[in-house]
């Protein structure tokens, strides 16, 4: 095991960093998965100011003389993992998220609908170094119909719905999240002010609207497999008439259909498998088997997923669910998921990696191990193309260059 230690000078924020900012790093011998979708090699990772300065072979003598050396022989690096859906400040605020996530590999996350204040200051503690956190992308309060949560903006009428978009665009949102109660008035507002903004309308599906309309009227994404479903029994014209005949709408010609108008649109849907984890491994004997069934139908949709073309991303919803998604672990327990649907390892990582950078218009930046890239990778015990299950076998976090404990506890690596 690596020597651990936790300089004394640094900030309380950033407890449980071992590097101050502006240390060179220096990793050798490393095993390197580096996000494109090559194979492995051994490589030494050269990160200055932040950034990973080169990407060099492996048992070069071209170390800087004031870089830390952490030796990585019989260690695997792979890009920081990015959690596409969760909620760090909707009806309750959850700072104490922010460590925990990068200790468990996540740097980038999409904060799926929260307080815009809340989530600005911590992006700019983050981003200054004074606080360990992941790269936070924003949709900002959820737009949505009367009646849900008080963090939602509410909006009846097409011009309350462009209006809403606008708000949001002047706060610097990525993307425009709508959700079940939006009338078909106010979606019209909402998807033509977001165009005229080039922002992206993600998120669930309008009541009484099926999934199909709702990609040709302009929606980009939908947020989980299970908006899909209920979008399928509310539907106005020809519901489903339960979930079993959703499920089958889902992994038959219509779900392909969807599928393809959603491709055609470069959109995608996340399938957020974990969230019915939970279910599958408690409650009673009837419940399991049911919550059992889903998951390996989800699975068939996964894969249909895969054979459109669509960009598939790992996604926690923390802390939603019930039980709740815990921070960091869950997104672990997700790509393991959908590896047992079908996807290969290398698939699972480029859906927490790369896949989403490349989606969210960031792949220059991060995403991927290479020269000029924010310094943001996870160095693992053992190998993730062997097994998903390894994600979680965490050595070291680099978060923008900062060296960062994991934090994983023994239980969450045997409970498989």
């Amino acid at each position: 095991m690596l020597l651990r230690f936790v300089a004394v000078l640094l900030p309380p924020l950033l407890f449980g960093c071992t590097q101050p900012p502006g240390v060179d790093l220096w990793i050798d011998n490393v095993v390197l998965i580096d996000g494109t979708g090559r194979d492995p090699f051994e490589a030494d990772i050269w990160i200055h100011d932040g950034r990973i300065e080169r990407v060099l072979p492996a048992t070069t003598d071209l170390i800087p003389d004031a870089a830390r050396r952490l030796p990585g022989a019989g260690l695997f690096a792979i890009p920081g993992l990015w959690d596409m859906h969760v909620h760090l400040a909707e009806d309750e605020d959850h700072p104490e998220a922010l460590s925990v996530l990068v200790q468990h590999g996540v740097t980038t996350v999409r904060d799926m609908g929260g307080h815009l204040e809340t989530l600005h200051r911590w992006q700019s503690e983050i981003s200054s170094g004074d606080r360990i956190g992941p790269d936070i992308l924003l949709v900002g309060p959820t737009i949505n119909g009367p009646g849900d949560d008080s963090y939602h903006l509410e909006v009846s009428t097409e011009e309350e719905g462009r209006t809403a978009v606008q708000l949001l665009a002047r706060e610097g949102v990525d993307q425009i999240k709508i959700h079940r109660l939006v009338s078909r008035e106010a979606m019209r507002g909402v998807l033509a002010q977001a165009e005229a903004e080039g922002l992206p309308v993600v998120g669930h599906i309008p009541r009484g609207m099926g999934a199909l309309e709702a990609c040709q009227l302009g929606m980009y994404e939908v947020s989980h497999f299970t908006a899909m479903l209920e979008a399928s029994v509310y539907r106005d014209v020809e519901p489903a008439e339960g979930i079993g005949p959703a499920l089958e709408e889902l992994v038959g010609s219509l779900g392909q259909e969807i599928f393809a108008c959603l491709a055609e649109r470069g959109g995608t849907v996340t399938p957020n498998l974990v969230i019915y984890a939970g279910l599958a491994g408690a409650g009673d004997e009837v419940t399991r088997n049911m919550t059992t069934r889903l998951l390996d139908r989800l699975g068939e949709a996964v894969l249909l997923l895969r054979d459109a073309g669509l960009p598939i991303f790992a996604v926690s919803d923390s802390p939603g669910g019930d039980p709740p998604a815990p921070w960091g672990i869950s997104l672990h327990d997700e790509m393991a998921l959908l590896q047992k649907a079908g996807l290969s390892s290398m698939e699972v990582l480029l859906s927490a990696t790369s896949v989403p950078a490349r989606f969210m218009g960031r792949l220059d930046e991060v995403g991927t191990i290479e020269a000029g890239k924010q310094a943001d990778l996870v160095l693992l015990e053992e190998n993730p193309l062997m097994d998903t299950w390894n994600t979680r076998r965490i050595s070291w976090v680099v978060s923008r260059g900062m060296l960062v404990e994991p934090l994983l506890s023994a239980s969450a690596l045997e409970n498989r």
